[in-house]
């Protein structure tokens, strides 16, 4: 999922783990670990809060670096 890689770079980048990167964006515990084991997927409410939480637009959350 181009989501999860993204996240994954947002917070080496940022030097922060999964769990300050789901704090900043007032998302629930352990939400990207449901994203990534494929329990859950992300809501566009959720796109939406990281977007917000992160100054970055949600298309750009979305883009794969190799498209």
């Amino acid at each position: 999922m181009i989501l999860l890689e993204n996240i994954n770079k947002f917070c080496a980048k940022e030097g922060i783990s999964t769990k300050e990167f789901e704090r900043r964006c007032k998302l629930a515990n352990s939400s990207v670990g449901k994203w990534k084991r494929g329990i859950a997927t992300p809501s566009f409410r959720t796109l939406e809060k990281i977007s917000k939480a992160t100054n970055i637009p949600i298309e750009e959350w979305l883009r794969s670096d190799e498209a």
